[in-house]
């Protein structure tokens, strides 16, 4: 195939091109420019605000973080960004359940669900799944549904809905058929086990908020990226990236930008519409179509008071047999708030209606024993579209995707599958905490490290090459790179330390 481009440098020449202004890009961005590397970045966004799919709506103030998840915290910290723990956690969980809340289970039922949790402790542990490493049982499990694995390890129906629930309350996909039993298993190793990812998505005293909502990162990460000569656009849309051994040309519907490196820094299934020439192989698109996206409308009740903190910390998780909209709730007030905040997900993928948003309200009050719980000030809801045009669902905020069951066996590792001139990065793809904040950050100091280790390895630390072996454990040759800068920094420090000792001989 021929490439038709312009090589002449002009105002649209940048070293990198950043695709996606959410926190992956964001962060990719900061991590390259606070290491001073006189490399020019530019940012293309599609909508008209910077923040991603969640942060740019108006509901940051009710995401949280935990002290869990590292690298939020520590980016948190750098930025001086204040931030506030949630309210007692000392009050009781609920369960709505086709039989109305309940807060302990039959003891039969109550040992099939340890059970259950027991093993997938203890099996999603593993060092197999910690990477996508290949034998009988994993391959297996890629092609297994989760629903699938829950009918073999579960007998009761009613346990079977209350594990069923566990297990969407961590990743938002409701149907659990449509869920990568391989892909639960990975990003549950990288939590902790399913006991770290319940602590995070359930809450636990290790919670917290951040003053002025959590868009706060984007906002500072933003300005510290001007700041240092970066440079956005706004409302334009990549449509077609071609590339060869020189460099990369991003064309979008008004311009186009020449580069060395492209970073694709949008999530999938969104950036499989991205048309790339020459085409890479037939498994990443493939890999990049598998995702789904989970199936939860993220909504807030605002009260004059949490009139529910002294009996109920505020969490509610419904099971798949409850007659309910609602999936997962929880408390999102702040110690130092006056009002009263209850966040979750509903499980209708398309808007609600008012008749259902009734029965949102019947089912907290139910929840909560008080009808206090109908009485709310405000509520609002995140809307989206299923429309296909990627302009219209890059403002719909969706959450995290899922991967679906499939032969693709690694879809996590797309850094490790691109080439030379394009890097793919977004938070599903994260090891640690998928599709959160944390592993947008995550893959945002990744990505930065990658691409600084082939246009700037001098700016390089000894932290960074540690963050870069964990990440690309399964790429020997990027090991053998590694290994190389490695010595040879390891040469330049004994050129160095034996340059001042022959200088130290010759002064005595």
């Amino acid at each position: 195939m021929t490439v038709h481009v312009c090589n002449e440098e002009d105002d649209n020449d940048f070293d990198i091109v950043i695709i996606g202004a959410g926190l992956t890009g964001l962060s990719t961005a900061y991590n390259i420019l606070r290491r001073k590397p006189a490399l020019s970045i530019l940012i293309i966004e599609g909508t008209d605000k910077a923040g991603g799919r969640i942060l740019s709506q108006n509901y940051s103030e009710s995401f949280y973080a935990s002290l869990l998840q590292e690298r939020v915290t520590q980016l948190i910290h750098r930025l001086n960004i204040n931030t506030c723990p949630r309210q007692s956690t000392d009050g009781k969980r609920v369960f709505f359940t086709k039989n109305d809340p309940v807060e302990n289970f039959p003891s039969l039922f109550a040992a099939e669900i340890r059970y259950f949790i027991q093993v997938i402790q203890k099996n999603c542990l593993k060092p197999c799944f910690k990477t996508y490493v290949k034998n009988k049982i994993t391959r297996k499990l890629a092609t297994t549904s989760v629903d699938q694995l829950l009918k073999q390890l579960v007998f009761f129906s009613y346990a079977r809905s209350i594990c069923s629930s566990l297990i969407y309350s961590t990743c938002g996909m409701r149907d659990l058929r449509k869920l990568s039993a391989l892909w639960m298993f990975v990003m549950l190793n990288g939590a902790g086990g399913l006991l770290g990812r319940l602590k995070v998505t359930m809450g636990d005293e290790n919670r917290y908020f951040v003053q002025g909502g959590m868009t706060r990162i984007t906002e500072e990460l933003l300005k510290y990226i001007l700041a240092e000569d970066g440079h956005i656009i706004y409302n334009e849309i990549v449509t077609n990236i071609q590339f060869n051994d020189d460099r990369a040309y991003c064309y979008t519907t008004q311009n186009c930008f020449k580069c060395d490196i492209v970073v694709i820094a949008v999530p999938p299934p969104e950036n499989s519409q991205i048309r790339i020439e020459p085409s890479l192989p037939a498994y990443v698109s493939q890999s990049q179509t598998s995702f789904l996206h989970s199936d939860n409308i993220f909504f807030n009740v605002f009260y004059k008071k949490p009139f529910w903190k002294d009996k109920y910390n505020g969490n509610v998780l419904a099971t798949l047999e409850s007659n309910t909209i609602l999936n997962i709730a929880y408390d999102a007030t702040c110690n130092n708030a006056n009002r009263g905040i209850i966040a979750g997900f509903l499980n209708d993928t398309n808007v609600v209606s008012n008749t259902a948003k009734l029965q949102l309200f019947e089912t907290l009050s139910k929840c909560f024993q008080d009808e206090e719980a109908k009485r709310y000030i405000n509520y609002k809801e995140l809307q989206r579209s299923a429309n296909e045009d990627i302009g219209i669902k890059l403002e719909s905020g969706w959450p995290m995707s899922i991967m679906q069951p499939s032969h693709v066996f690694n879809p996590v590792d797309q850094i490790n599958a691109s080439n030379d001139r394009i890097l793919f990065a977004a938070s599903e793809y994260a090891t640690k905490w998928p599709g959160m904040i944390d592993g947008a950050i995550e893959i945002g100091e990744v990505t930065a490290c990658l691409i600084l280790l082939k246009l700037r390895p001098q700016s390089l630390e000894t932290a960074d090459m540690v963050t870069i072996s964990k990440s690309l454990i399964t790429q020997r040759s990027f090991h053998t790179e590694i290994a190389m800068m490695q010595y040879f920094c390891l040469a330049i420090n004994a050129v160095i330390f034996l340059s001042f000792l022959h200088m130290a001989y010759e002064k005595y």
